[in-house]
């Protein structure tokens, strides 16, 4: 399996870190990779002059979820502004099991499949302390943390913020929630489909990238 037009989906909680991961494996690799989050998706509408587009992105930053059809009436017309031939790395696609299908139907428009599936594994403990200490570039949304104690994004030298989503510890804990809802669901269907591999996210972020990377290479991806 070449590198080449492949797709993986990285899945886990909030605060498992997969944002960092795909941007290390960005700027590692940046002919290789592309990030494709439906986050970034709805934290765009936030400019929209279309009033039912602002509505949505409100939804979003007060912890409500989307529906599937909705979400993905956006995120299939999204799939076209990116490199058809980098790895998609796919991040916030699937949400619940009954998402499975949308995806595989709007990949399938670009001649894709999820290739690879990596569930980020974390302790709930760790998710809220992670979210309630993140920050985010307010341009081209790299991760920071408080502790980096930095103004300015390091890539394009944006302001930093913290994520609405993440100012209250009730929003954290109902996403949380809506997580551990599906996601063992999700995990045994990409499990049978023999795409599945559980990682610790709980570790070093450097520990965890290299363990991506290795697994990939084994899978035959060209890094």
């Amino acid at each position: 399996m070449s590198g080449i037009s492949k797709t993986i989906l990285m899945h886990g909680p909030s605060g498992s870190g997969k944002d960092t991961q795909v941007n290390l494996l960005s700027e590692k690799f940046p002919e290789v990779f592309e990030l494709v989050s439906t986050g970034a998706m709805f934290r765009e509408l936030k400019d929209s002059k279309v009033p039912a587009e602002f509505e949505i992105y409100q939804k979003v930053t007060s912890g409500e979820l989307i529906s599937d059809d909705l979400t993905y009436k956006f995120f299939t017309k999204f799939l076209n502004r990116f490199d058809p031939n980098k790895v998609w790395v796919l991040v916030g696609v699937v949400r619940s099991a009954n998402q499975i299908k949308f995806l595989d139907k709007a990949l399938l428009k670009h001649a894709r499949t999820v290739d690879l599936y990596f569930n980020l594994d974390v302790s709930e403990q760790v998710s809220i302390e992670r979210l309630c200490n993140r920050l985010q570039c307010t341009t081209c949304n790299n991760i920071y943390t408080r502790d980096d104690n930095i103004a300015n994004c390091a890539k394009c030298g944006s302001a930093l913020d913290g994520r609405p989503e993440d100012a209250e510890v009730q929003k954290i804990i109902r996403r949380l929630y809506w997580y551990r809802e599906e996601a063992e669901k999700i995990f045994d269907h990409y499990s049978e489909r023999g795409e599945a591999v559980k990682i610790d996210a709980g570790r070093q972020i450097e520990e965890i990238s290299k363990e991506l990377i290795d697994i990939m290479v084994a899978q035959g991806f060209e890094l």
